[in-house]
């Protein structure tokens, strides 16, 4: 091994699952108090013993439910001997969740860790989760990160694991050190040093001219709890004999390996590998981009109404017109990274955890959407409306686009007026359609054209004649076409041509179908898996038998609507184009 020791970092963990098998109510039951109660055992028995425990959020559950047992937590963390690890509020998933979402995980757990226990977390600890995107290492970076590990990648990795121990970085050329090959959680230490895992590892290492230390796990799962006490038992012996063995051993927290490469000389940091690219796994996770889609368009929502709703609530209080809701963000922002637990917002959890993800969810969106409302009407109170002679209508944009850009809006209006026009405050009409909902009601679509994050006042005037504006859109029965698309609707109900006249060329090689594959080969994982061998056969089936309908026709908005099924299941499309549109529009509704 060389003149200096190799030295092993043993990482004593209790992964849990805050909801899996069984609701969040068994894990603040059962699983926390006795994650608590068996490590407490092993401190007093112990003394060199230190323990990882991921995630705020637990954390808040212990504090809440057996604060006596949060106070003796924060002697032992004070004492470094209880580690709160992972930095994060949630152990969650990182694929699924915006960048925005990850930061904030970040922000709300070590901001917890600090508060609570004066430390802060400077790792990524993400022992089982579903692979890792090419952002993670950029955002854990931006956060004032160095460490990632995980031992997931023994499950099928969609590339050869590069190192045991190395540097990953993300699209910007940040990144984090990374330990990727730790054992499993799960692993029961006997004589370690002596363990030809172990000493593998160190070998292969030394072969490639690293460092001479490496990180592993060791530990319980899903269940929370303990390591087995033989494991401990014979990490703390094998640490007290270090001045007599050829490999050091340590009873450690992740900080203290990551501290160890971050705080080294450039000259060993220089000798660890790079990797730039993604770790994403083959088949364990693929499928969990679509089990229980409902929890993915939920989660999008509340994310991208919660940055619409911070950008114009920032701009509110820098103006003096609102006080910024700091504490209800917060507590929306919360609700939402909670169930990015990496079996909840997978959808591989039971369906009765799925009743408080919904209820969290739809409570979050409540919130951002109250205070999005909030802060568009405190900066609407303020804009100029003497120009508008009819209805004024405030249209927000907070998109952060580089340019203007035109977007189809939709209005209702209670008036027995038979059209509606509308104009900007230059008195320039913009085009639109009025359609009737019921005999008081209309609907008027409009292209409004709004600055990047700003708010723009619209004048919707009463009219006997509907808007005549020649935008070049038309809808056949066919096909939908304006000055920039040409799209074709074939008797399948699919769309099998999009021109663009731009380019003059076709865009498309073949229709756009729907299609039913076979999902037979994943029998122990379903919820997690998608078989490549099941996407290499054709599908068995295909939406058929459309009924096809014009659902929008005017100078703004053309759209169809395709009604078509397949065995019991219906699906409903609505293909749109705008007059200013560079993309066609596709919303599918599907009933299973």
């Amino acid at each position: 091994m060389g003149e200096k020791k190799a030295e092993v970092f043993t990482i004593a963990t209790a992964h849990l699952d805050t909801s899996w098998l069984w609701t969040l109510e068994t894990t603040i039951k059962e699983y926390l108090p006795d994650t608590v109660k068996r490590n407490f055992a092993f401190f007093e028995k112990f003394p060199e013993y230190k323990f990882n425990f991921e995630g705020s959020y637990r954390y808040e559950l212990i504090k809440e439910y057996d604060p006596e047992a949060f106070e003796k937590i924060r002697r032992y963390v004070n004492e470094g001997r209880w580690h709160p690890c992972g930095s994060c509020y949630e152990n969650g998933d990182v694929n699924i969740p915006s960048p925005e979402a990850m930061t904030r995980n970040i922000l709300y757990g070590n901001g917890f860790f600090e508060r609570e226990f004066g430390v802060k977390s400077n790792d990524i600890f993400l022992p089982d989760c579903f692979g890792f995107g090419r952002a993670l290492p950029t955002v854990a970076a931006h956060s004032g990160l160095t460490g990632f590990s995980t031992g997931k990648l023994f499950w099928g990795s969609s590339v050869p694991i590069p190192f045991d121990t190395g540097r990953w970085t993300g699209p910007d050329g940040n990144g984090v050190w990374a330990a990727l090959m730790p054992f499993s959680y799960t692993t029961v230490f006997k004589k370690i040093e002596k363990a030809k895992r172990v000493r593998g590892k160190l070998e292969d290492n030394a072969k490639k001219g690293l460092p001479s230390y490496t990180f592993a796990y060791h530990g319980t799962g899903d269940r929370g709890g303990a390591p087995h006490k033989t494991s401990v038992r014979n990490v703390v012996t094998s640490q007290r004999n270090n001045k007599n063995a050829d490999i050091k051993v340590y009873s450690a927290t992740t900080k203290e390996f990551f501290d160890k490469i971050e705080f080294a000389s450039d000259a060993e940091k220089a000798r660890f590998p790079v990797y730039d690219g993604e770790f994403l796994l083959t088949a364990h996770g693929a499928g969990s981009y679509t089990s229980r889609t409902v929890t993915k368009r939920w989660n999008r929502r509340c994310e991208l109404l919660a940055d619409a709703a911070e950008r114009f609530a920032c701009a509110a209080y820098i103006n003096g017109f609102a006080e910024y809701p700091q504490n209800s963000f917060d507590t929306a922002w919360k609700k939402v990274i909670a169930h990015h637990f990496h079996d909840d917002i997978t959808g591989t959890s039971f369906e009765a955890c799925y009743k408080r993800n919904h209820n969290d969810y739809v409570q979050a969106l409540h919130t951002f959407s109250s205070e999005y409302t909030a802060a568009c009407e405190a900066l609407a109170r303020h804009l100029d409306t003497s120009f508008v002679t009819g209805i004024p209508v405030v249209v927000a944009n907070p998109l952060q686009c580089c340019d203007s850009r035109m977007q189809a809006v939709k209005v209702r209006v209670n008036s027995k007026s038979e059209y509606f026009r509308v104009f900007d405050s230059n008195g320039e009409e913009m085009p639109s359609q009025t359609k009737n909902i019921s005999e008081t009601e209309k609907e008027v679509t409009f292209v409004a054209k709004v600055d990047s994050c700003s708010l723009t006042v619209f004048d919707v005037r009463a009219s006997t004649q509907c808007c005549e504006s020649d935008t070049g859109l038309c809808i056949r029965e066919n096909g939908i076409e304006n000055k920039y698309l040409t799209v074709t609707i074939d008797k399948n109900g699919d769309i099998c041509s999009i021109f663009d006249k731009r380019l003059q060329r076709e865009l498309l090689r073949k229709p756009i179908r729907l299609g039913i594959y076979n999902d037979v080969h994943s029998f122990d994982w379903p919820s997690w898996e998608v078989k490549y061998e099941d996407l290499c056969h054709p599908p068995y089936m295909y939406a058929a038998d459309p009924v096809i309908r014009i659902k929008e026709q005017g100078p703004a908005l053309c759209a169809f609507e395709i009604v078509s099924t397949a065995g019991r299941s219906t699906f409903t499309q609505t293909v749109s184009l705008d007059c200013e549109s560079e993309y066609v529009s596709v919303q599918n509704e599907t009933d299973w």
